[in-house]
């Protein structure tokens, strides 16, 4: 799906043009500033968002990317590209399954996007090549718990052949 460019004002655009400038020269930090300062005037931009959640996540400003993502999200839910810009940074969080979730309905939203594809494909690798995290929810546990709650469960879980033991014995 194109986004949707409504008419800007002429005050903005030089701060959307200074920020895709500083995209282009791989200067994250500061497109973040740009992009930021452009979307406070003018905030209905959704391709904005999604540029600023990207330049976001390459400065390593995880929160700021998944706002600006989320946002976009609100402005156009049916955007196949932010989907798929969700589930990278969902991916390189290691919140895998979630990641997954967002590659799936990016390739919903629209069956021709490869990079969708490509991700699922290699998740699935991942995943399989990890026997003892098979089950989906054991997953979903893992992803979305701290080490600390994984060991607790651990701890609580059946000896005899549990993936929660096979997983413990790995973190020590």
């Amino acid at each position: 799906m194109i986004f949707t460019k409504a008419n800007r004002g002429d005050d903005a655009s030089p701060l959307r043009s200074a920020g895709d400038m500083a995209r282009d020269a791989r200067e994250w930090a500061g497109a973040v500033s740009h992009y930021e300062a452009y979307l406070a005037k003018v905030s209905d931009d959704a391709g904005i968002w999604v540029q600023l959640g990207n330049c976001a996540k390459e400065a390593g400003q995880y929160k700021v990317s998944l706002g600006a993502y989320t946002r976009a999200l609100e402005l156009e839910p049916m955007n196949a590209d932010t989907h798929l810009q969700l589930g990278h940074l969902c991916k390189l969080l290691g919140r895998l399954s979630h990641a997954q979730g967002y590659y799936r309905t990016a390739l919903q939203l629209d069956p021709e996007l490869a990079d969708a594809r490509q991700e699922l494909a290699e998740l699935r690798t991942t995943i399989a090549s990890l026997p003892f995290l098979l089950p989906p929810t054991f997953l979903d546990f893992i992803v979305a718990s701290t080490p600390a709650e994984l060991l607790e469960k651990c701890s609580e879980a059946d000896p005899l052949d549990d993936p929660f033991r096979r997983y413990a014995a790995l973190l020590s």
